[in-house]
């Protein structure tokens, strides 16, 4: 047993340094002597206590380590990344990295402190781990190479990162420079991953992506920011009905400074909620089925809610449906309480007349029985076009009738006119005060962009079409349609005409009112409470029969049709 040196300042010891070495040099013959007892099985007290059941110490010192060994084989709950520093060559951790990948266990989390960490390309193929930072502006992971920053591999499900910056190598903005190519590419049934308080910038291509043969669904974004990139922010896009892009969530983050559109969609309940988008050379969100299309399929239930907007080139919102050479169709698409004064990139040069705030297509179809774009709801959104763009919405009239389009006319720094809504096809109207609405001309019942006052002059028996539609959110309680002619004897039938929806049989006519025997001008006045219940599930037009009894016109007009509703 090794003997305490004294105390060099006890100065009753005259011989303290003699005594010392002494007692060094004691010490050390007492270390060689308990190496020989321990090789030799010695009966000493506290070697045989060392030895445990092994006749010699050795014995139980080998068996120690094979359990050590087989310890460190084991996955791990919680690894410091900073355990694997001796794997880091040239500041490289991608080797460490990706140790720590392999060595931890499904629910565990790998830890980065504070401080950046260069890589090039990281790959996530195991289940449910977590990846977790200091905190966003403190922890950096700097991808140097010239691929994917993160790629979710096959089957790679139940993950998190959190806490963290994912950065590429750009030199300027808009991913300018940049080697580095997508931030987070999901690859087949990559599904139930979450991003929580991530940074991620400089990317050349998309920052999350997600175009391939194969399912992602249930991908959670949330309090996040994304700048600086040479595509756009995300791209989720479902390439054929054979695949599942769905429950996608993207919620107050900032998307700001992307070379093409900020977001891409194609999917099913994808809500994109409390953001702010900007800065975009392109839109601010796309739902278009010509994007990585590979077969049909529709989006359905995308809410765009309650978000930010500006300075998007080419406008906001873009939903766009497409029948060649796939049918791909949108159903329930909610584009509700957002805000945003359009305009431009500084610098941009932009033909504003092709720019719509929000705007809704539907490529190659012929009419709207093939309810191309249904569902679609505009509601409570304070756009304006800042004086530029073309209109605040343009339907291009591809809209169904079971669609609703509330028209919000409130601020006086930016009025918004009738004007800026046009092509709202077969779309229930709203405005601020809905109780009256007037029908203005002649018009098909696919149509509700009306540019004149009264119709073309009639001179032959002639069967009207209006469309009603878009009062199913309201009974009508009475029509006003006001007739000028120089017939002296004509009758006119009133009757509401109706089939279920989605069919292409023959409509049912329902008489209301008829007139018989009128002579010059008229405005009359038909009450058809109780006769039109609006019903979803039934596609309406109102039919006006005009037939002249008499040779002798030469002329007939019908003015503004009025509908008062309840």
């Amino acid at each position: 047993m090794a003997i305490d040196n004294i105390d060099e300042l006890d100065n009753l010891n005259t011989g303290r340094v003699k005594l010392n070495e002494a007692i060094d040099q004691a010490n050390t013959v007492q270390g060689q002597l308990d190496t020989i007892v321990i090789a030799s099985g010695t009966s000493d007290a506290e070697v045989i206590q060392a030895r445990g059941d092994e006749p010699l110490l050795y014995n139980r010192l080998d068996k120690v380590d094979t359990q050590l060994a087989h310890l460190a084989t084991e996955q791990m709950d919680y690894i410091n990344i900073k355990r694997y520093e001796n794997l880091v060559t040239n500041d490289d951790w991608t080797i460490a990295i990706q140790q720590a990948i392999t060595d931890i266990g499904f629910g565990g989390t790998i830890y980065f402190p504070k401080g950046t960490y260069r890589h090039t390309g990281i790959v996530i193929n195991r289940s449910g781990i977590s990846i977790k930072g200091y905190n966003k502006l403190a922890t950096k992971l700097l991808n140097v190479g010239t691929g994917d920053s993160i790629t979710i591999e096959d089957n790679a499900e139940r993950g998190t990162f959190s806490d963290i910056s994912i950065f590429g190598n750009a030199t300027a903005s808009y991913g300018v420079g940049a080697t580095a190519k997508k931030g987070v590419l999901f690859k087949n049934n990559a599904i139930h991953w979450k991003f929580y308080n991530i940074w991620m910038r400089d990317h050349g291509d998309w920052f999350f992506y997600a175009n391939q043969t194969g399912h992602v669904n249930n991908i959670n974004i949330q309090n996040s920011e994304f700048e600086h990139g040479g595509k756009g922010a995300a791209r989720f896009i479902q390439s054929s009905s054979a695949y599942q892009i769905n429950a996608i969530s993207i919620k107050n983050c900032n998307v700001s400074g992307f070379e093409t559109n900020g977001l891409e969609l194609w999917g099913q309940s994808i809500t994109i909620e409390d953001n702010t988008i900007q800065a975009c050379k392109g839109r601010g969100i796309v739902i278009d089925a010509g994007i990585g299309a590979s077969g049909s399929g529709h989006a359905s239930n995308i809410r765009i809610c309650n978000n930010y907007f500006e300075l998007c080139n080419k406008g906001f919102v873009l939903c766009s449906a497409l029948v060649s050479p796939y049918v791909r169709y949108i159903n329930g698409i909610t584009v509700e309480r957002n805000y945003g004064l359009y305009n431009t990139i500084d610098g941009s040069v932009v033909d504003f007349e092709t720019v719509h705030v929000v705007e809704v297509k539907a490529a190659g179809y012929s009419d709207f029985d093939s309810n191309k774009v249904s569902g679609f709801i505009y509601k409570g959104n304070s756009f304006s076009t800042g004086g530029k763009a073309k209109s605040i919405l343009n339907a291009n009239n591809a809209i169904s009738y079971d669609s609703m389009v509330h028209k919000v006319f409130l601020s006086t720094y930016t009025p918004e006119l009738e004007n800026d809504y046009i092509g709202l096809g077969r779309a229930r109207i709203l405005t601020n005060s809905n109780t009256r609405k007037i029908i203005k001309g002649i018009t098909s019942c696919f149509s509700h962009t009306y540019t004149v006052e009264k119709s073309p002059s009639i001179t032959v028996s002639t069967f009207l079409k209006y469309d009603i539609n878009t009062f199913s959110d309201n009974k009508i309680k009475r029509l006003k349609i006001p007739v000028n002619t120089d017939s002296q004897n004509y009758t006119l039938s009133i009757s509401i005409n109706h089939r279920t929806i989605n069919t292409f049989g023959s409509y049912t006519k329902t008489p209301i009112d008829s007139r018989n025997n009128l002579v010059g001008d008229n405005i009359l006045s038909v009450g058809i409470s109780g006769v039109y219940s609006p019903m979803l599930e039934k596609d309406y037009f109102l039919g006006i029969d005009i037939v002249f009894n008499d040779s002798s016109q030469t002329f007939l007009y019908v003015g503004n049709l009025e509908v008062e509703t309840y």
